[in-house]
C-alpha cells in the first residue's frame, strides 16, 4: 500500500511527565502528538489506555496497547485487537507516539519510531457499527490515562507542523 499524508515535522517534546491517572489532560491534536514511555515486558499482562475527550467531556476514541504473550494495539470502537510487528527491538523500554487527524479521521501510532498502525477510520476499516459515534463526536480536546493503565509511565507531547504538502508517507526523524 501507498500511504499518503501532508508532510510534517515533529519537533520534540518537553519533559517527559509522571502519568497520573484519571486526570484529564489538555490537549491539541491539530499541533500536538502524544509520547508515552513503557517498560512493560511482553507477558506482563500490563496496558496502556489513553482515553481521548471532547470539550464537552465526553468520550471521543481511545486507544490501548497490551503486553500479553505479544504487544498488540487496539484501536477502540474501530477494529480488534492488532499485533505489533516483531522487527521491534527486545527492549522493555519503549516510547510510543500517537496522532491524530480529526479532519481526516488518521490515527497514526508509532514505536520507537516504527510505524504500526496508520490507520483512516471509516465505516470500510472499522469493523464496529458504532464506531462513529464515539470517534466523530467531537473532536478531542483532553487525554486521560485510566486507572487500569498499568503500562504508562511517562507522556508528553510534540508539536507537529503541517505544511500542506502531500507526500508519500516516510518515517519522521527524530
Amino acid at each position: 500500500k501507498q500511504w499518503y499524508q501532508r508532510r510534517v515535522a515533529i519537533t520534540a517534546g518537553g519533559t517527559m511527565l509522571d502519568v497520573v491517572r484519571n486526570v484529564n489532560i489538555p490537549w491539541n491534536p491539530d499541533t500536538e502528538i502524544i509520547t508515552i514511555s513503557t517498560d512493560s515486558g511482553m507477558g506482563s499482562k500490563e496496558q496502556a489506555r489513553v482515553w481521548f475527550f471532547n470539550q464537552y467531556g465526553e468520550l471521543a476514541g481511545s486507544v490501548w496497547i497490551s503486553f500479553a504473550s505479544e504487544i498488540y494495539t487496539w484501536i477502540r470502537w474501530c477494529g480488534n485487537w492488532t499485533p505489533v510487528p516483531r522487527t521491534l527491538p527486545r527492549d522493555k523500554k519503549k516510547t510510543w507516539t500517537i496522532a491524530y487527524n480529526y479532519e481526516e479521521q488518521r490515527l497514526t501510532i508509532h514505536c520507537n519510531e516504527v510505524e504500526i498502525q496508520n490507520v483512516v477510520l471509516s465505516d470500510s476499516e472499522c469493523n464496529i457499527v458504532s464506531w462513529g459515534r464515539t470517534w466523530k463526536y467531537g473532536k478531542p480536546t483532553q487525554i486521560k490515562f485510566d486507572s487500569g493503565d498499568t503500562a504508562s509511565d511517562s507522556y508528553s507531547f510534540s508539536v507537529l507542523t503541517v505544511d500542506g504538502v502531500w507526500d508519500e508517507w516516510t518515517e519522521p526523524s527524530a
